[in-house]
C-alpha cells in the first residue's frame, strides 16, 4: 500500500468507527458523520418534526449553479415542515439546516472528510436527480439557514435562509 493510501486510511479510520453500525432508511452503511450532538435532533429554533404532524410543505431545488429555490422560507413557530427536496443537477448535493455557525463549522470538517454522508434529520444528501425529504417543526420565532456544505458550495451561496415568525 503506498504511503498516500495508507494515510488517507488512517485519517479515516476515526470517523468510520464513529459511523460504524449507523444505518439510514436506505439501509446503506456508507461512512458517515454527526456535527455535534447539538446540530442533530435539535436546534435552538427547531427539531426532528413528526411527519403525522406536518401542516406546511416546501419544494425546495438545488442544482448545480449552487442556487437553493427558493432560499428563502417564512413558517411559523410551532409549524412542523416537510421540505421536499429535489437535486436537478449532474453533482451530489445536499442540504443541511442550522445556524450560519454550525454551518460554517460543518463546511470546515467536510473539508476534512469530502466523501462522508450525514446520518441526522436535519441533514440530507442527494444524489443526481434524487429527492428526499426532511422534517423539522420550528419551535420558536428568529432565522435559521440552510446550506449544502459538499466541497466549497457553501462559499459559492448554495444557502437559504428560514424566517420563524
Amino acid at each position: 500500500m503506498n504511503k498516500l493510501m495508507l494515510a488517507f486510511v488512517l485519517a479515516a479510520l476515526p470517523m468510520k468507527i464513529v459511523a460504524m453500525g449507523a444505518n439510514d432508511a436506505r439501509g446503506s452503511s456508507e461512512l458517515r458523520h454527526d456535527i455535534t450532538s447539538s446540530h442533530g435532533k435539535s436546534t435552538k429554533i427547531g427539531r426532528l418534526g413528526d411527519l403525522a404532524k406536518v401542516n406546511k410543505t416546501v419544494a425546495i431545488i438545488v442544482n448545480d449553479t449552487t442556487h437553493f429555490t427558493p432560499s428563502l422560507i417564512d413558517v411559523k413557530a410551532g409549524d412542523t415542515v416537510l421540505f421536499v427536496v429535489k437535486n436537478t443537477g449532474k453533482f451530489s448535493h445536499e442540504m443541511v439546516i442550522g445556524s450560519m455557525s454550525e454551518l460554517r463549522a460543518h463546511a470546515a470538517l467536510m473539508q476534512k472528510g469530502p466523501n462522508v454522508e450525514h446520518t441526522q434529520p436535519n441533514m440530507i444528501t442527494l444524489n443526481p436527480g434524487q429527492q428526499r425529504n426532511v422534517v423539522w417543526q420550528f419551535i420558536q420565532s428568529g432565522k435559521t439557514d440552510f446550506a449544502c456544505l459538499i466541497d466549497w458550495h457553501l462559499k459559492f451561496g448554495t444557502l437559504g435562509e428560514i424566517q420563524v415568525d
